[in-house]
């Protein structure tokens, strides 16, 4: 029974909340981090950071900052991808689309990603609107809301996908509140892994620096998949990582002993070994086996064995 347990849940989250390292659809609800092309992406991940200044009246919520690391502190670096015109939880995100970026800090209490008042001396400088995040998905009319341009000349309407490069332009007064930016060190970088200022500036790309784009890095599928087949991304082989107590131990298969085939399933640490990568192979009529990679046997995950009066819960 604890192994059908354990099948259960790594088919689970195989469907709804799987994370791999090949060529991904971003969806609607998915977990990103945004690296920034600054100085040959060395601008570092849109990060949330302390309590902005009278945020208890202004709903103005966290400062936004980029960090050095993608999880600087739990969540902080981590955003949550949500449509501005209604789309569901598990769609395509395209080029074009309008969205809302929420902060995962604090079990997802980081705000909204949001444009606020002007930089000081932005008439001179290109930096324009201040960045911090809100309580609310617009705070003021469309300062809440982002558009999706690509930054490689993509046509509106292509999904969005893994390490795409996009500009981030913001909604604000009719889509006049720029497009967000890096702009200088933050004060104590070295010591806080705050890096670097943000803001929007009038450009997409201001100075030609590469401060104004931001590469789409997936780090959490959506809890939702709205299509009704297997999408294309899912060709590969994956890790079938388990949440219990957070311990996050991956499915392994085909454990042997000496020569033997047909081993039982099992929880171990997730690591760079054949037996925890999986594949899912059509079966017919929406079924599909959960094949193994170990030695190249590609011995398949089987369910409920029983004997001639047993009716259910046998082991994997």
């Amino acid at each position: 029974m604890k192994h059908l347990i354990f099948a259960f849940l790594a088919i689970f989250t195989l469907f709804f909340g799987i994370q791999n390292s090949y060529s991904q659809t971003l969806s609607y609800g998915d977990e990103i981090h945004l690296q920034n092309s600054w100085n040959n992406y060395s601008g570092g991940f849109l990060d949330t950071r302390g309590y902005d200044r009278d945020y208890e009246k202004t709903g103005n919520h966290l400062c936004v900052s980029t960090a050095t690391t993608n999880a600087r502190a739990t969540g902080t670096g981590t955003w949550k991808v949500l449509s501005a015109k209604g789309k569901d939880i598990g769609d395509p995100v395209l080029i074009g689309d309008e969205i809302h970026l929420q902060n995962g800090w604090d079990n997802y209490t980081g705000g909204f990603l949001d444009a606020r008042g002007y930089q000081k001396d932005f008439a001179k400088t290109g930096n324009h609107l201040s960045v911090s995040t809100a309580t609310v998905k617009n705070r003021d009319i469309g300062s809440g809301t982002w558009k999706i341009i690509s930054a490689t000349g993509k046509d509106n309407g292509t999904p969005v996908t893994q390490n795409f490069e996009v500009h981030l332009q913001n909604g604000w007064n009719n889509y006049s509140g720029g497009f967000l930016d890096t702009r200088g060190y933050q004060r104590d970088y070295a010591k806080t892994e705050n890096h670097l200022c943000v803001s929007t500036a009038n450009e997409k790309n201001r100075q030609n620096s590469g401060s104004g784009v931001w590469k789409v890095q997936i780090a959490g599928k959506s809890s939702s998949n709205s299509g009704e087949s297997l999408p294309d991304e899912f060709a590969g082989w994956f890790r079938l990582k388990n949440v219990f107590r957070g311990d996050g131990e991956c499915l392994e298969g085909n454990q042997i002993n000496g020569t033997a085939k047909g081993g039982s399933t099992f929880m171990d640490k997730c690591q760079n070994v054949s037996g925890q990568l999986w594949k899912l192979e059509p079966a017919g009529d929406g079924f599909y086996r959960l094949k193994n990679q170990f030695r190249g046997d590609g011995e398949c995950l089987e369910g409920n064995k029983v004997n001639s009066t047993y009716k259910g819960g046998g082991a994997s």
